[in-house]
């Protein structure tokens, strides 16, 4: 994996150019623009504020219910967004892929990149919010920074995957949104982990976001060290996910050309 992430390191300057140019045709027409990366999570922050808080009561932790929420919608909104841009990254730049030679792991790495502006962008909001309730921060804050990593290990991985799916079988970006609405009510984004019985923790885990969202909030909310066996679970799987996802991808790399015309 270090050998991978070495190689990922060498075409950064292409990744970094093929993300800028994402960003710009992204907001050149939308009159609102950069204001999205902010509308899209306080909106279903507010949908899940009438559902969960005020119809359901579900307990939230004991901090206010929108900061509870917003804590975990900000990295699922990164990781959804990742998701949506890579389905269709292959075929939307076929010309380059037709035409040029060069890494093609760098258009769907170049479609996560460009994500995380709308990530800094929330993330900024919900340090505002953090403020604005009164919530503690401490040194502990900076251990968001590996919880994102291994977020990138398991985007990355699911990235290369469905871009190359995409390619082979146009009807995955079709039902990617209906996959991820699903995977977010299976998720501890508008309910507490402390929901989920015991007899059912180790499956609901297997679901690697599960102990991802959780260690944003215990760190965020609570100034506290991510639960080991909640991360390292999420840390594992991704991983596995990553080294899948980079194997299947350069399997199928070189026929990437021919598929992509059918």
């Amino acid at each position: 994996m270090v050998s991978v992430l070495k190689r990922f390191s060498r075409w950064g300057d292409l990744v970094f150019a093929l993300a800028l140019i994402n960003v710009k045709h992204r907001y050149k027409q939308g009159y609102l623009r950069i204001a999205w990366a902010v509308i899209n999570p306080l909106f279903t922050m507010l949908i899940l504020f009438l559902v969960f808080s005020r119809v359901a009561k579900l307990p939230s932790e004991g901090v206010p219910y929108p900061v509870f929420s917003f804590a975990a919608l900000v990295p699922w909104s990164l990781f959804a967004a990742s998701m949506g841009f890579c389905v269709y990254s292959l075929t939307a730049n076929y010309n380059l892929i037709t035409r040029i030679n060069f890494p093609r792991t760098t258009i769907p790495l170049a479609s996560i990149l460009a994500t995380f502006l709308d990530f800094a962008i929330a993330f900024s909001l919900l340090v505002v919010l953090l403020f604005i309730f009164k919530i503690k921060v401490g040194f502990t804050f900076l251990l968001v920074v590996p919880v994102i990593l291994i977020q990138l290990l398991l985007m990355i991985g699911l990235g290369l995957s469905l871009s190359i799916f995409n390619v082979c079988l146009r009807d995955i970006q079709s039902a990617l949104p209906l996959i991820l609405q699903a995977w977010m009510l299976i998720s501890p984004v508008g309910y507490s982990m402390d929901m989920v019985g015991d007899n059912l923790r180790f499956f609901y885990l297997l679901n690697p976001m599960a102990g991802l969202l959780d260690s944003y909030r215990k760190i965020l909310l609570h100034d506290q060290m991510p639960d080991p066996y909640y991360l390292g679970m999420s840390f594992v799987i991704s991983a596995a996910v990553f080294a899948a996802g980079y194997y299947f991808f350069k399997k199928n790399e070189k026929k990437l050309a021919d598929i992509i015309l059918l």
